[in-house]
């Protein structure tokens, strides 16, 4: 079983910065935020140790 650390508070605030992607899935979530804020929407990461890290995100109806 894979031991779920979360991801520490100082890098998550810079998930969503371009200039620091690595891989593509980091664009993709740039790009995702990008969407979500187009529409009015809120994104936030939470991530905790020992209980891996959730993307949450919110749309106005």
């Amino acid at each position: 079983m894979k031991k779920q650390t979360g991801i520490r508070f100082r890098i998550r605030e810079k998930l969503f910065l371009y200039f620091l992607a690595k891989y593509e899935n980091d664009i993709g979530l740039m790009i995702f935020k990008e969407i979500v804020e187009k529409y009015g929407g809120k994104i936030r990461i939470g991530s905790g140790s020992g209980k891996g890290t959730a993307v949450h995100f919110v749309l106005p109806v």
